[in-house]
């Protein structure tokens, strides 16, 4: 009930006060929109620009073997812990739109799941013989036919364009060959007389982490196979923590500035309050209503200034980065754990300063301050 009747007691003086109180909420919500914007663009690019450079999904091991080795080699190596596994293979042929086309064609050849994993679909249309698989923009897409090596291949499907708005626009999108062309793993081994391989894909339950990497790469050394590279999306993420670091000064710098000007507003308001309304805390005073009590609805008033504050630069932000989303064609995210924080900074400050500058100005005689006013 007492509580109830501070925070009555606080929303009146908030009204009564509402010209000065004006000001001060304007200055605190640009400053947190000014927060809530920088920290969000910078974390929706991040994980825009982790979520493209990622060639495949989370929780996908890529193994790319530089000294091509014979499949039966690889399979009973890695089937022993890991039980979905897609093999591929890479050669040079020369082909083209004509059976004379000698054009140098590179070729991969993937099993059944590796149309999952690259996102093709193929309409129940049997994956075997002489059929393949081919870019969006391949020249020979019109003709739905390839020859390679004078052999006539029958194109089935399409290998999906990867999406990459934020990389291209900065110049540094993945390098996608309008040439890329897969075929049936087996029917490579067949025109290749030779059943070695160049890349194993790991496919996991779940997301990857270093673990599952240690574990490959004890397997591998224990098959003597040490040229290798492995890929997954834990490298993405690095790279993207990586480019953040390197301006991890500047954006800290931002968001201290900012927190900090949203203090100062803060510590100047409190002043303020007491300065501006010394004749009604020094009555209070006289007719005997304790300083603590005035303190605690200075504090209540606050908090209140805050949320709303809060609330109004929540949904400026959110119309901010609608139009900015639209603007970038891109995602913008808002990430609480930063505006918690930044939040907490300024409302630790505004109690202190209300509590201290409070204490301060109750050590004058209520009699010189209500003199003082009138002066």
């Amino acid at each position: 009930m007492i509580a109830l009747i501070y925070i009555n007691d606080a929303l009146l003086n908030i009204y009564e006060n509402k010209k000065q109180m004006l000001s001060f909420v304007v200055f605190l919500t640009l400053s947190f929109i000014g927060i809530i914007i920088t920290d969000s663009l910078i974390f929706s690019v991040s994980k825009k620009a982790e979520e493209e450079l990622k060639t495949y999904g989370d929780n996908i091991i890529s193994i790319n073997i530089y000294k091509q080795k014979n499949i039966n080699e690889v399979v009973p190596a890695l089937s022993s812990v890991y039980k979905t596994l897609s093999y591929s293979k890479t050669s040079i042929f020369n082909g083209g739109q004509t059976p004379y086309a000698d054009e140098s064609v590179s070729v991969t050849g993937i099993d059944s799941l590796g149309l999952s994993i690259n996102k093709i679909n193929i309409d129940n249309i049997p994956f075997k013989g002489n059929v393949a698989i081919v870019s969006e923009d391949s020249p020979y897409l019109h003709n739905r036919i390839v020859f390679l090596d004078g052999i006539p291949f029958k194109i089935i499907s399409i290998i999906p364009k990867i999406k990459t708005d934020f990389l291209d626009s900065l110049g540094l999108s993945k390098y996608q060959s309008d040439n890329q062309i897969f075929v049936p793993l087996s029917t490579l081994f067949r025109f290749t007389l030779s059943n070695n391989i160049d890349n194993v894909k790991v496919v996991l339950n779940g997301k990857v982490n270093e673990n599952d990497i240690n574990v490959i790469r004890k397997v591998l050394c224990e098959k003597k196979i040490l040229d290798y590279n492995i890929v997954t999306a834990l490298d993405a993420r690095t790279a993207v923590d990586n480019v953040l670091n390197r301006f991890s000064l500047l954006t800290n710098t931002i968001y201290i500035m900012l927190t900090l000007f949203s203090a100062v507003i803060c510590i100047v308001l409190c002043r303020r309050t007491f300065s501006s309304r010394s004749t009604e805390f020094a009555l209070k005073i006289i007719h005997g209503i304790k300083q603590n009590a005035i303190i605690l609805v200075v504090i209540i008033e606050s908090i209140i200034t805050l949320v709303i504050c809060l609330l109004s630069s929540l949904i400026a932000s959110y119309f901010i980065m609608l139009w900015m989303s639209h603007l970038l064609s891109t995602d913008i995210k808002i990430r609480s754990v930063m505006i918690f924080l930044s939040l907490s900074c300024v409302l630790i400050v505004f109690l202190l300063s209300n509590v201290l500058l409070g204490r301060l100005f109750f050590r004058i005689n209520p009699i010189y301050l209500i003199k003082g006013r009138q002066q």
